[in-house]
């Protein structure tokens, strides 16, 4: 990973071109009705977008409430967050497909990110061809002997028993039966404290559900008060039931909100609704499907994700940000609002939160073209080289998404800090545009862009190298021809 802050190459040949060649002020004007032409192509129908928001809001409201209504439906919030490229004005094409984030009234007690292991994991039940992604997989949890970490730019979080639904609880199935009060000295017995605050629960709502946090040996030397349970049983049955924190699962959530949704669809009689039975990542996919008499002619897809807040648990600072060149790239207001906005948890895996920084991110963009910049206006015309690029490759580039190409525009902003003060204006988007491109084509081939507000996490790693060449290698080609033709092009 790179070394202090993202910093601009600097023995990068087209910028050492650039620096020899400067445009006239007539092939500049020129390039800019180029530039133009095309940002003007990308903008949405505004009637469209304005009724296809309306019925999107307008059908998620009716959900979250029938949602909320449900018995312990409450854990949800009422509030439906606007999220993706909408609410920062960055969408391109149709208003075909909406974000949405649904908080959970809960606040977490611990958030464990570096270094801490669980001793458990999930394993299908029955059907062995289900996939673990569908949300109608029956899974169970079961435990592990040696435990996994966390991995890098996740964490796991405890809460109070109390604050969630019980279904959330995994309690074993025991019997008094088998409970002994004896010593310790048989062998055919093994120790267990009544008290071990990181135990967590397993059982009832996936049963049976089998876990067991920490070696008996741990549990023996540790002079706790014990119950003793025959051995041929520490498969089966876990004893924690003191504790009144324990680790909420972030495929127990999922799951739950994607089984409330049917219901309140069912019931609401939502015909046009019909939500994906599997889930990728941290999202639940609806596709609704408008009367034409609404006058909307198309399918809209939303995607809603459920998030955990914990900048009470997780602070910018525990990941180096803001950095000094931060300062320098945004007013500190800008970055206060970002601040504010906070690091939230998403259910990217089964069995541990994502950290996501979407709505600090949202803060940023939202706020740094005030006053007559061109940055969201390069980001759009980024979106719209990889969809061209998209639609023209075989590939379809899978794993390119609009993270990725807003990290960079964010990345952007540092890198140009120390040039002049109105470098983002507006009468400078050509030059803006050029050097973003390049600045992308350059991540790409290094296969490196650093999360913005992590910079020890890469958003390419994972990503297919000859899916990166290829993108890189269409910007190049859009950028060669932005430079140098003097045709103007349909895009």
């Amino acid at each position: 990973m790179w070394s202090g802050s993202y910093k601009r190459p600097t023995d990068d040949m087209a910028y050492k071109a650039r620096a020899k060649r400067q445009k006239t002020g007539s092939e500049r004007d020129e390039r800019k009705r180029f530039i133009d032409g095309m940002y003007d192509r990308l903008s949405l129908d505004a009637d469209d977008k304005k009724k296809s928001r309306a019925y999107v809001d307008k059908i998620l409201g009716e959900i979250i409430s029938h949602v909320r209504k449900q018995e312990d439906g409450n854990v949800y919030g009422h509030q439906i967050i606007k999220a993706g490229s909408y609410p920062i004005n960055a969408k391109i094409g149709e208003a075909d497909e909406f974000d949405t984030n649904i908080l959970l009234n809960i606040k977490p007690k611990r958030v464990y990110c570096r270094g801490q292991a669980i001793f458990y994991m999930f394993m299908e039940v029955g059907n062995q061809s289900a996939h673990a992604s569908s949300m109608s997989t029956d899974l169970k949890l079961v435990k592990t002997d040696d435990g996994e970490g966390i991995p890098d730019g996740y964490a796991v979080v405890r809460v109070h028993k109390s604050e969630i639904p019980t279904k959330f609880v995994h309690y074993a199935e025991t019997s008094s039966r088998f409970l002994q009060t004896e010593s310790a000295t048989s062998p055919n017995f093994l120790s267990f404290p009544t008290t071990f605050s990181n135990v967590l629960y397993g059982g009832a709502h996936y049963q049976p559900n089998y876990f067991n946090p920490c070696s008996p040996a741990s549990f023996l030397s540790s002079g706790e008060p014990s119950y003793f349970l025959p051995r041929e049983l520490t498969d089966t049955v876990v004893i924690n039931t003191h504790s009144d924190c324990i680790h909420i699962i972030p495929r127990d959530v999922k799951q739950d909100l994607h089984q409330r949704i049917k219901k309140a669809r069912n019931e609401l009689g939502l015909k046009e609704v019909n939500i994906k039975n599997t889930a990728q990542g941290p999202a639940l996919t609806l596709t609704i499907s408008p009367n034409r008499a609404l006058g909307i002619s198309h399918e809209i897809s939303v995607d809603v994700t459920v998030s955990l807040k914990c900048s009470a648990k997780l602070d910018f600072e525990d990941f180096g940000w803001p950095r000094a060149k931060t300062r320098e790239a945004f007013d500190e207001d800008v970055i206060d609002a970002a601040i504010e906005a906070g690091i939230h948890l998403v259910p990217k895996k089964d069995q541990f939160w994502s950290i996501s920084y979407s709505r600090a991110e949202r803060a940023l963009l939202s706020s740094i073209d005030r006053e007559f910049g061109c940055r969201k206006r390069v980001l759009k015309l980024l979106k719209k080289y990889v969809e061209k690029c998209k639609f023209c490759s075989t590939s379809k580039l899978p794993g390119i998404s609009s993270h990725i190409l807003k990290t960079q525009v964010l990345w952007s902003c540092e890198m140009h800090a120390d040039d002049a003060n109105d470098y983002w204006n507006y009468e400078n988007r050509d030059i803006c545009l050029m050097n973003t491109m390049m600045e992308l084509e350059n991540s790409l081939r290094r296969r490196e862009i650093p999360e913005y507000f992590n910079e020890s996490l890469n958003v390419l790693r994972g990503k297919d190298p000859s899916v990166l060449d290829e993108l890189a290698n269409y910007l190049n080609n859009e950028l060669r021809e932005i430079k140098h033709s003097n045709e103007l092009r349909t895009f």
